[in-house]
């Protein structure tokens, strides 16, 4: 089973995206070079965007109108890396009401914060010590085989 991380054009996402992708042996591709083969190969994709004024980046927003049908019935989720003023929770929210609309399933959303823990669902100080990269992408694993049931 493979997972795609794909991330939009931040030096942030991106420096973020080659670390989960070579922690868990995973692909990872920016945005603008992930090809329609890679995205039909993977079983889950793996977003990874900061968010810019509290909101999710229109460069990821528009990539992911132009291939939202090649998602379609693949396990997603996202990470958004929080910026200054904390609006990771509502950029990943605009990301999954795009994949829900969609019809991906979605798992495991969440945001990146200063101390490299992703907090599934956001609201990062409420939620506990949040998961290790690796644990992020560990949990997604376990949920590919679910997702793929037909």
């Amino acid at each position: 089973m493979s997972i795609l991380i794909v991330c939009a054009p931040d030096e942030g996402a991106r420096a973020f995206g080659r670390e989960l992708g070579a922690q868990a042996n995973c692909c990872y591709y920016p945005m603008e070079e992930a090809d329609e083969a890679a995205l039909c190969e993977a079983d889950a994709i793996v977003l990874v965007l900061p968010d810019y004024y509290t909101h999710a980046c229109w460069q990821m927003k528009s990539w992911l109108s132009g291939c939202i049908e090649l998602l379609s019935g693949k396990l997603c989720s996202c990470v958004t890396i929080c910026g200054q003023g904390g609006g990771g929770e509502l950029a990943m929210r605009t990301i999954v009401s795009q994949l829900l609309g969609g019809l991906c399933p979605v798992y495991l959303c969440g945001v990146l914060c200063s101390d490299g823990r992703i907090r599934p669902g956001g609201c990062a100080e409420l939620r506990g010590n949040g998961l290790r990269p690796e644990e992020y992408i560990g949990k997604l694993s376990l949920a590919i085989p679910a997702a793929l049931k037909k």
